[in-house]
């Protein structure tokens, strides 16, 4: 999984960020459900922070990419995006 034109994986920064939040919250809604399909929205967020995502085509490819790998649905995966970039601004992660 490629993950856009520019780079071969994600940030590792962001990525690490992520898992680091993950871990610090056992709790979240995050860890509960359809693994696939929070991995690959959350993939998703980190491709977008890491500034990976610009334009519509690169969505789209992202998109696409990230369903042959987890293999969600892409309505199911933006879901699931909407609900990961709420989770990670909620008022438990900002203590």
């Amino acid at each position: 999984m490629s993950l856009g034109r520019r780079s071969e994986s994600i940030d590792e920064r962001c990525m690490m960020g992520i898992m680091g939040i993950l871990v610090s919250q056992p709790d979240n809604p995050l860890m509960r459900g359809f693994a696939e399909l929070w991995s690959g929205s959350i993939v998703y967020v980190a491709c977008e922070e890491a500034g990976r995502i610009e334009e519509v085509e690169e969505q789209s490819l992202i998109v696409e990419e990230i369903c042959d790998f987890f293999s969600p649905p892409p309505s199911s995966l933006q879901s699931r995006v909407v609900e990961v970039k709420s989770y990670f601004a909620g008022p438990a992660l900002k203590e």
